[in-house]
């Protein structure tokens, strides 16, 4: 409404026919503005108290970015739109991001361990370090001995025995190094693809519940940074901390061997150093899982940025997003921030404990050299005081590198969480298969093949044959998820096989959620609902979803061959490809190409027109093997008239064998139709033959063909003449 006054002229249509046509000031003084200016408010103040209770971890600013909410399309968008009547607190858009407190769980590791092999792994691990540990810590004391020896015995003629088995030594350790490393990287590496697998397949399955409440950014969060971080940033920490750790045990073995005396100074040392560390972890555990959460929300704006930038530009909230971006990015680097000055935190105070460390090794040894007591081998106390100062570095490195494995576990716990929780629809498991594959290939075999995600139960074989289905409901009732309203209630009706059934309504009405219960998408929480006879719940989810063909608002194509989109599963010949391109009247185009139905089609369909993608589609649909039944979801409401007709007529003689349902937009496209079925908040309004409906008075179908106007009017009264079910409205 914030145009009218800058408009030269202004026309106001309802129902069909115009109420007001002037300039802006005077329709600004009629009480048709004041109206739908009250009714534009009251719809604002809906749509931000939803955004209010959306929360994308602390990022529930990120809608203020544009003012308008995120619409998702298709069936997800009519879906939203039929939950418009739940309340504030069941209408949340999307989940809050979890955060945990605390200590990572033991719990964690123990089932990162056995991702990566379980506990005779992390034994076998935990061995081949301590072993290569007291191999190279062996060849410092053999060469402080032979120092000794030599200083101590200058006729010795030991010196070639001395070479050789410091040189045994050092060769073994060297080789003793790589072991290691591949055998925890190795191990490890088990554990990621284990997690990699797990969550991959807890999203692949997850309900439509758990997208339409999650946000892209967070998945993509999971996926990108918290994959790497387990992938390499926890092998190598890992790796660092058991080095860190093992050769700090050396050293100070060492050290208590050759002066025992420093146990005195030693032992308060290490237990402030450990308090000191348990401090640090605790503080830079929170720090990185603030960092882990606020990262989300960048990659939330980058997402909409990426499918919204024309809409963004057209308004011209450029600067308003660029701001917005800013704001969340000064928030991720201020956690980073945090997180490097702790880091120097705890340098100064790790640097004060190794040199009162060395400092009392030093003190020791030059008192037992000068007075004699507590005397020992000097080779030993200088290689402990060498090692001492080593052990300066060291001591702040395994600090940061225990804190940055918590830290880094933090992203296995994220990841199980998903593992764990995301709500998962009924399919089988196919780990076995997978890895089966895998195998095959790692023992360099062909490991070309296709897992088949059948569902558990009792799943009959899929009818390869085309035959058409019935469809009965029987008192269903739905909500979206549990607080919410109902969506639909007491829905009954039956669709005989080969009826062309179109369902009409308003916006909210549920006709898109009645599609859904069809694929189970959302299960229903009343009634019961039979498809070819056989209770919805006694199919398995891909037994199910085989039989409907789903031809979407927006068609959807992928990168690749005209083929392959539209025989996907590649189980038509090449000649039923070009048969199905005909009924559709895409032949000619695709003949026009040089490589045919080997010619290649862009991401999205780029190089089709919106017609010839829903074409394709359609193509589509009828290349599947074993559906009988034709979901379109308004698959008509954005082409233009000359292209619905001539899809009409294809789904009037190509979808002959099929049982149609639509989801009309127009209604004409159903006008020839068998069977209409009318919704009105959530319940069948009405049902019967467009001709029985239109000649009912006070008919809600009649009511909406004669809100076309005259002319929509009759065009729709000659489609249901030409059909054979012609009747005016009186």
């Amino acid at each position: 409404m914030h145009v009218v006054a800058k408009a030269d002229h202004v026309v106001a249509l309802s129902g069909g026919r115009v109420e007001f046509s002037g300039s802006s000031a005077d329709f600004m003084r009629t009480p048709l503005y004041a109206s739908l200016v009250a009714a534009a408010a009251a719809a604002a103040d809906h749509e931000s108290g939803k955004a209010a209770g959306a929360g994308d971890g602390d990022a529930a600013a990120a809608g203020e970015a544009v003012k308008a909410p995120q619409r998702p399309s298709g069936e997800k968008a009519a879906a939203a739109e039929d939950a418009t009547g739940a309340s504030a607190a069941a209408t949340t858009l999307t989940t809050r991001e979890e955060k945990a407190r605390g200590a990572v769980p033991l719990g964690t590791y123990m089932v990162y361990l056995r991702y990566c092999g379980g506990r005779r792994t992390g034994v076998i691990v935990l061995l081949v370090y301590l072993v290569t540990e007291l191999i190279a810590m062996s060849s410092n004391v053999w060469l402080s001995m032979w120092a000794t020896n030599a200083a101590t015995n200058a006729a010795s003629d030991d010196t070639r025995a001395y070479l050789a088995v410091y040189l045994s030594l050092v060769l073994v350790g060297t080789a003793g190094s790589p072991l290691r490393f591949t055998l925890i990287f190795t191990a490890m590496r088990r554990g990621c693809v284990a997690l990699h697998r797990g969550i991959l397949r807890a999203v692949a399955v997850g309900t439509m519940e758990f997208f339409d409440t999650t946000p892209m950014g967070r998945i993509m969060t999971r996926f990108s940074r918290d994959i790497d971080l387990v992938d390499n940033g926890l092998q190598m920490t890992m790796q660092g901390t058991l080095e860190c750790l093992f050769s700090i045990t050396s050293s100070m073995l060492i050290t208590i061997v050759s002066q025992p005396i420093v146990l005195v100074v030693l032992v308060p040392v290490l237990s402030f150093y450990y308090r000191l560390m348990i401090f640090y972890n605790s503080a830079n555990r929170e720090a990185r899982r603030y960092t882990s959460v606020m990262k989300s929300p960048v990659f939330t704006l980058l997402t909409e940025l990426t499918t919204g930038i024309d809409t963004i530009q057209s308004f011209g909230k450029m600067s308003v997003v660029m701001a917005e971006a800013l704001d969340r990015l000064d928030v991720v680097y201020s956690c980073t921030q945090l997180e490097n000055a702790m880091r120097q935190w705890l340098a100064v105070r790790i640097e004060l404990l190794s040199n009162l460390i060395v400092t009392a090794i030093t003190l020791a040894g030059v008192v037992s050299a000068v007075t004699g007591f507590g005397a020992s081998n000097i080779g030993l106390v200088s290689l402990s005081l060498t090692m001492a100062m080593q052990t300066t570095g060291e001591l702040n490195w395994l600090v940061r590198m225990v804190a940055t494995v918590e830290a880094d576990m933090n992203s296995v716990e994220r990841l199980q969480y998903y593992m764990d929780h995301t709500a998962k629809e009924d399919m089988p498991t196919i780990d076995e298969e997978v890895a089966a594959l895998a195998a095959r290939a790692e023992e360099g075999a062909d490991a070309t093949g296709t897992v088949v995600v059948e569902p558990a139960g009792p799943a009959g074989a899929v009818t390869q044959a085309v035959q058409a289905g019935s469809l009965v409901f029987d008192g269903v009732q739905m909500r979206y998820r549990e607080g919410l309203p109902l969506v639909l209630r007491d829905v009954s009706f039956r669709i005989a096989p080969r009826e062309k059934v179109g369902v009409v309504g308003r916006t909210g009405s549920g006709k898109s959620t009645l599609l859904l219960t069809f694929l189970r998408m959302v299960e229903v929480c009343g009634g019961s609902i039979a498809v070819n006879g056989r209770a919805i719940g006694a199919y398995g989810l891909r037994e199910l979803r085989r039989q409907f063909s789903m031809i979407p608002q927006d068609p959807v194509l992928f990168d690749g061959t005209v083929r392959l989109n539209v025989d996907p599963f590649l189980e038509a010949s090449a000649a039923e490809v070009w048969a199905a391109l005909e009924l559709v009247g895409l032949r000619e185009r695709v003949a026009a190409e040089a490589e045919g139905i080997d010619s290649r089609v862009l991401e999205g369909g780029s190089n089709y027109s919106v017609g010839q993608r829903q074409l394709m589609c359609m193509a589509r649909a009828l290349l599947k093997k074993g559906s009988g039944f034709i979901l379109m979801d308004e698959a008509t409401a954005n082409i233009d008239p000359a292209l619905d007709r001539q899809i009409q007529t294809t789904v009037m003689s190509a979808f002959a064998a099929y049982t149609v349902i639509t989801i009309a937009h127009r209604l004409h496209t159903v006008a020839q139709y068998d069977k209409i079925i009318v919704m009105d908040h959530g319940v069948v309004a009405e049902m019967g033959s467009p001709r029985e409906l239109s000649e009912r008075p006070g008919s809600v179908f009649r009511g909406m063909v004669e809100a076309l106007g005259p002319s929509e009017s009759a065009r729709v009264m000659q489609l249901m003449a030409a059909s054979g079910s012609s009747a005016a409205p009186r």
